[in-house]
């Protein structure tokens, strides 16, 4: 699975990337959350908009043995209440 988001003015750089999460008021946390969950994160900043490229790998599910079982097809679905 990828995700790229788009920064129309271009500010997000590699120092963002990179740097820890402010641990009193949680800026950055989101781009640390993202390096450690995805599998792949890059930037491109090369035409005055930054993208940030996400990829992660689809490693199928897991029973309670941990034991992974069949991926099957088709789309999968998660329930949102819209309760954030």
């Amino acid at each position: 699975m990828s995700l790229e988001v788009v920064d129309a003015a271009g500010v997000l750089t590699m120092l963002h990337l990179n740097a820890a999460p402010d641990p009193i008021t949680w800026c950055g946390v989101g781009l640390w959350l993202m390096r450690r969950l995805c599998d792949q994160v890059s930037l491109d900043d090369g035409d005055g908009t930054t993208r940030l490229h996400l990829r992660m790998q689809y490693r199928g599910r897991r029973d309670d043995r941990g034991l992974a079982g069949a991926t099957g097809t088709g789309n999968r679905s998660f329930p949102f209440d819209g309760a954030a």
